[in-house]
Order: C-alpha cells, then structure tokens, then sequence
C-alpha cells in the first residue's frame, strides 16, 4: 500500500523498479534524451505512479529537467495515444517494460504512429530454454501461463479499442 512517510523507491513494485533501472540506463546513454515517465493512480488525490517513478528518478541521480511525466495514462492504450498526442511521431521513443508485454505495448505505439523501439526487461525466462522445464507443475509457471492468457487476452481486446 501508499505510505508517504516511505521514500519513493520504496513505494515501487519490483516490476516498477526494473523497468525505471532500464530507463535510467539508457537515458545515461543517449545525451539530450527524456524519461518519460507514465501512469496515474486508482486512489484520487493520491500520487501517481508516474510521479513516484519521477521521485525515485530524482534520488537516483537524475536531473529533474530530463524527465516528463504523464500521470493521466492507466494502462498501455492510453499510454501510447497520450505519448502520441503529446509528442507525436517526430519524437521516437524507447518504450521500457516488461518482456512479456512488449509486443502488445509496441503494436499500440506503432498503432498511434509513434516510431518505437523496444527494451525489454524483467524476463520471465533466463538462461537456454533447453533447460527449462516446460509443462512440469509448478508455481512459476503457473505464473508465466497467467501472463501469457492476459497478454494475449489483451491483444485481442486492443484490436477492438480506438
């Protein structure tokens, strides 16, 4: 839950975290480049996902003037259209987030005719796949199969949506 006595990187899901470490990375290495920083909040009055990433941003050694933040986006559609109406196609960006998302995410920005590149982070699977058990019972991929039917899932509801 919310806490605002934490700091703000303490507020951030694993998940959150990786994809802001990415992005951090590659903004060291693209000199002029922005972090763009995106996602609201389910709670009014609450700060954003966005702006938390900002503040954790901050504390890492980022300049304030290198991020932009989109707090009104509270899933990938709205992500990708806002991004497009905001900065539109003259502005290519990198889109950060997880493996198992990043075909859906790069069919919205390419939808909204942003030009995208993909960084893909916290892989589900690591290592040869010829060491991967697949089918075995277990609570892990339990877990990468209900990634799969949501992604999936969600594919086919974006193909629905304008």
């Amino acid at each position: 839950g919310f806490d605002d006595r934490l700091p703000a990187n303490s507020l951030l899901s694993t998940n959150a975290l990786m994809r802001l470490s990415e992005g951090i990375r590659l903004h060291r290495q693209l000199p002029n480049s922005k972090l763009v920083l995106s996602g609201s909040t389910s709670t009014p009055g609450r700060t954003t996902q966005a702006e938390m990433l900002r503040d954790t941003a901050l504390l890492l050694g980022v300049n304030e003037e290198a991020t932009l933040i989109q707090t009104e986006p509270s899933n990938t559609y709205q992500e990708a259209r806002i991004y497009s109406e905001t900065y539109g196609a003259l502005h290519p960006v990198i889109v950060v987030t997880s493996a198992a998302h990043m075909p859906r995410a790069m069919n919205l920005f390419e939808r909204f005719g942003v030009p995208a590149t993909a960084s893909p982070t916290n892989y589900r699977l690591k290592g040869s796949w010829k060491e991967k058990r697949f089918g075995m019972p277990s609570t892990g991929n339990i877990g990468r199969l209900r990634t799969g039917v949501y992604e999936y899932a969600a594919i086919a509801r974006d193909r629905w949506m304008r």
